[in-house]
Parts: C-alpha cells; structure tokens; sequence
C-alpha cells in the first residue's frame, strides 16, 4: 500500500488479544465496543466521518476527499474503531502508521477521527490510551501526534 510519502509498505497487524473491548463512556454511560477496523463493516461509517473532518477543515489538510485517497491515507495501516454497542454504527476511529519512511518508520503518527454527534463524549480520551498501547504492542518505540 502506499503512503504519504509514495512508498510502498506492508499492511498492519490485523488481531490482537482482548479486542473486542467493551467499554462504557464515562461522561454519558454510552456503550461502545472498540476493535480492529473490519473493512466490509466499518468502511461506510468512518469515510463518513472523514467526510465530515475534511469539509470541517479545522483539522487534517485535505481539502476534499475520495474513497482511494482515504483508503491510502486512513487506512494504510492499523486503524481501529469505536462501535455503538446497541447498533454496531462505527463512531470513531484512530490509525497507526509510520510518521516517517524507511530507518525512521519505527516512529509512529496516529490520527483521531470522531463523528461530530459523538464529540465531548469522552471518546477522545479512550481513544489515546489505546493509541498508546497498541503502538507499543504494533512494535513502535515513539509515538507523534500530528493532526
């Protein structure tokens, strides 16, 4: 798959132990489950949200959108997902991927995406405890956070 910088890489890990998690958010008591992405059930839902992120503007640099380029720039790697419990509607989800090609790609990037109805619901802050963790479980010794 290529990245941001042309090059081709090997996809990310797909499974991990213990996922899926429940969770309860504590703010609001919503019931979500997080996962790996799951590309025939999750696709729909987060370009949605990317949709979304990108005609806001406020945050990541695209000006618009495909389904191709956010295959290429979402999902190159290891993405996962939050799911409504009672629905299984993906609300957000979250990437890691090499900030940097070749000697440097044991450095990590990640990129939140959260469907603005589910903002200030403290999903942000799920979110960046398993980026921490599953970066480390991936194999990456540092992690940015640039968008």
């Amino acid at each position: 798959m290529s990245t941001a910088y042309g090059f081709e890489c090997k996809p990310g890990v797909t499974t991990f132990e213990g996922l899926p998690e429940r969770i309860i958010l504590l703010k609001t008591g919503l019931e979500v489950e997080f996962d790996v992405y799951r590309d025939d059930t999750d696709f729909r839902d987060m370009y949605t949200i990317w949709e979304e992120i990108v005609d806001e503007g406020k945050t990541y640099p695209q000006d618009t959108t495909t389904e191709e380029s956010f295959r290429g720039y979402f999902l190159s790697h290891n993405c996962f997902v939050f799911r409504l419990v009672d629905t299984s509607r993906t609300i957000g989800g979250f990437y890691i991927k090499p900030n940097f090609p070749g000697r440097s790609a044991h450095l990590a990037n990640c990129g939140l995406a959260v469907k603005m109805e589910y903002r200030s619901h403290g999903l942000g802050h799920y979110m960046m405890e398993r980026v921490i963790k599953y970066a480390k479980l991936i194999g990456y010794e540092a992690l940015y956070t640039n968008l």
